[in-house]
This record gives structure tokens, sequence and C-alpha cells, in this order.
């Protein structure tokens, strides 16, 4: 008769225990407090405003090196004299290296990347109350501007930088990318390692965007690999229907690994009851989450898959090509995107080369002292929101600085809100002034504050 109830009673006791297990992750492993940034007006807006509007107005697009790039430069010597005087100055291919040798003994090294082209029809510059319209404002020439603005303070202010510093502005970030492949090579002959790297990637997201409730720094630890690949038929009709199959938004599906489970975990804290839910648990409900995730949340859904991006289709002596672009998600290579189009290019009589296949970056550590440097600048900073470690994985450029670094973070600290983001998405770019200070004192922050002695950070 013991027995008999025993066997009972212990079933029932570790179901109560599992589902009690399950109700308390969705129900204490949550964000207990909303946060949101305010941004507020300072005393520069106007100054920053007037500054990087003249450097919008200046034409710069991918794949030329003309007139534009000429007044561009000059006009950085004339807005930012003291980097001109310390920083010793080369130029490879069009593209800029501005470094700087601190004389403090044994300095860190430092580097920060940024660009000036951009791609998309061109946009008139124009000023309307705070915000500044113009091909360049949502990210290349904004973040140079900001990182350049606060190089500038600090020289101004100390008369030197405690910090070895490299800056890097290319001028085909958009395009091939291959005057960047050249200053890496150039790093490597002579010997250059980099303590920290930081250049755009990631960022500050409107909770709007992702469907949350706060704002979060999402701070790229390291970006998937890319695959290029040339696809080509004598009928333009096929090839046109093959490129629509292959970009429709779920070609490629969502698939939840090991390196997105720490990113989702740290986004569902932020969700409702029944969204976290499903999350925390995703071990149990990984195909239910899934679902959430692909009903409810796209943007969180592009971080977790390939993502496809085609030129135009040229002709070409009667025969037709389109170039794509696969941003690999962390689960998949080149292999798998060949084998997963195997059956469409069969169907559209579609023949196809390799142009190239790039493997997915190093990824840093959160145990850095770059990383928890990066994460007291952004509370330093901004204040009130929440800080995840992410892989890049959405049409993201790969910049190769792993190979000169250890530690290199794909961070934008420009905040774009919900509406700056989509009109992004239309080639409608434009930035609120009044970010822009914020972006000066992150990388002021930055400068300041790295310490070789490398005292212990939170």
């Amino acid at each position: 008769m013991i027995f008999q109830i025993t066997s009972y009673v212990i079933p029932i006791f570790l179901i109560a225990f599992f589902i009690l297990l399950v109700l308390s992750r969705a129900l204490f492993l949550k964000n207990w407090k909303t946060k949101k940034i305010n941004i507020v007006e300072t005393e520069n807006v106007d100054l920053h405003k007037q500054r990087l509007f003249e450097l919008i107005q200046i034409d710069t697009p991918s794949f030329t090196d003309g007139e534009g790039y000429r007044q561009f430069k000059e006009k950085i010597e004339e807005q930012f004299p003291l980097i001109h005087k310390f920083f010793k100055k080369e130029k490879l291919d069009g593209n800029a290296i501005y470094t700087y040798d601190s004389p403090v003994e044994n300095a860190p090294n430092l580097l920060f990347a940024t660009h000036i082209d951009y791609t998309g029809e061109e946009r008139k510059a124009y000023i309307d109350e705070d915000f500044i319209y113009g091909n360049g404002t949502f990210d290349s020439k904004s973040l140079l501007y900001v990182i350049f603005e606060a190089v500038e303070r600090v020289l101004d202010k100390d008369g030197m930088l405690d910090v070895d510093l490299t800056l890097v502005v290319t001028n085909d970030d958009e395009a091939n990318k291959e005057g960047l492949l050249k200053i890496i090579d150039l790093f490597l002959r002579r010997g250059k390692f980099f303590n920290l790297v930081i250049e755009e990637g990631s960022g500050i997201i409107d909770p709007e965007v992702y469907g949350m409730k706060s704002n979060y720094a999402l701070v790229g630890l390291g970006v998937s690999g890319q695959t290029i690949l040339r696809f080509e038929s004598s009928n333009k009709t096929n090839l046109a229907r093959f490129v629509t199959e292959v970009t429709k938004p779920r070609f490629f599906k969502m698939k939840i690994d090991n390196k997105s489970i720490r990113v989702l975990g740290s986004i569902a804290k932020d969700l409702n009851f029944k969204d976290r839910f499903f999350l925390n648990n995703i071990f149990l409900f990984k195909r239910k989450a899934k679902n959430i995730i692909e009903n409810k949340y796209d943007e969180i859904e592009k971080m977790l898959k390939t993502n496809v991006s085609a030129t135009p289709i040229v002709n070409e002596n009667g025969k037709y090509y389109v170039d794509m672009t696969f941003e690999l998600s962390t689960h998949e290579k080149a292999a798998d995107i060949l084998v997963h189009l195997d059956d469409v290019m069969e169907k559209h009589k579609i023949d196809y080369k390799i142009l190239s296949v790039t493997d997915n970056s190093r990824i840093t550590r959160t145990y850095t002292y770059g990383y928890k440097l990066i994460k007291n600048a952004i509370n330093h900073t901004f204040k009130n929101l929440y800080i995840a470690p992410v892989i890049v994985t959405k049409i993201a450029e790969k910049r190769y600085f792993d190979k000169v670094s250890d530690c290199v973070i794909r961070f934008s600290p420009l905040y774009y809100n919900y509406d700056a983001f989509n009109a992004a998405k239309e080639n409608k770019s434009y930035i609120d002034a009044k970010v822009l200070n914020y972006g000066v004192e992150f990388f002021q922050y930055i400068l300041k504050n790295y310490n070789q002695k490398r005292k212990t950070l939170n």
C-alpha cells in the first residue's frame, strides 16, 4: 500500500516541481523596471547641428572618389584643426588613416573606424528644427562626426591623449571594401595590434522597433559569415522569379542555437508574461518560441536567420546575372546556402558562381576589459537602458579588424527613434541633432577612462 502511494506521489511531486520551475523563470527572470532614455537638448546642439550639416551637404557616394571627397577632406581639416595638428595622416587608395602616438609610456592602443560613403538615391541635405536630413545621417557621417569631435575636445582640454589612437576613415565601406582590406594588410605588415577596436555595428534601439518596453543597447561582439554568389541565366524572367523567391522574408528559416540563447534570454526579460514564459523556457518550448518571434518580433527574427540582398539584374551580351549577398545566421555556412538553393536553381534553370566566402569573425568575450569599459561608457552616457551582447547577422558589414585585435566591438552610440529607423529603410535618413552630444560624450569617456593597468570593472 505504501509503495503504491509513493509511486503516485513522486511523479506528481516532480510534475509540480517542473511547473513551478518554468513558471518561476517567467515570473522572476524579467526586467523589474522599464528603462527609457531621455534625450535632452544641450548647449552644444546648434553647434553640432551646423557642423554635421556642413559634412552632410558634401556628396560622397560609393563607387567614386571625385571632387566630393576632396571637399570633405578640406572640411574635416577646417572643423578639427587639433586632430590635423597632432595626428599623422596617411592616404591609402582614397582612404584615410590618422595616427596619434601618446607621450604616456606603454599607452594602450585603440582604433575607431568609420566611413563616409553611402549608397542609394542622392537626397538633398536640409535642416528642419533640430533634425538634419540627408545621405549619411543614419550612420556613416554622423558616427564620424561624434568620433572626431570627441577627440578634438579631449585634445583641446588636455593638450594630449592618454592612449595611442588610430582613426580609420574609408570611402568604400558600402561598396567592395578593398580599401579596408589594404589597411588591415598594412597594419599586419607593421605589426600593429590594438587593445580595443570600435566600429559601426549594433546600437541603441527604440523599444517600438523590437516590440519591447525598454531601450536596449545592443553591443555587437562578432559578425556571422558572409557569402556572395552570382546567379546567371539566358532568360531574364526566370532570373527575376528566382530572385523574388529567394528574397522572400521566410525563405531562410530562423533557428535558435546556443549562440542566440543568451541574446533571447536578455531580450525576453522585457516582454509580456506570456511571451516571456516561452522564451525563458526555450529548450522546452522551442517550436512555440519560434512561432512567437516569427509572428510578433520581426527585427528579433532577422537577428536569428540568414538575410539576403540582391543587386539589380545586369544584361551582359545577352546573358543575365545578379549578385546576391547572404549574411549568414550563426548556424549556417556557405555550403548550407547552396544546398538550400539547389531546388530553386533547378526549378528556374539558374547557374551560379561563388564570388566570395567569408568566415564568421572571432567573438569578443564579455569578460574582456574592453567590453566592460563599453558597458560603463553606455551607462555613463545614457544612464537609463539595458545592455545586451549580440552577434551581428543582418546585412552588417564585416570589417576584418579581428585580425589585428582580440577585442572588437561593433557599436554606434547614436540613438535613432522608431520613425528615424523606418525612414532609413526607405533611404530618407535623418538624425536628431540632440543625440550627437551623447555620441561625443561616449567616445570622450572611452578616451579618458581606458586604463592600461586595467583596473577591475563591473
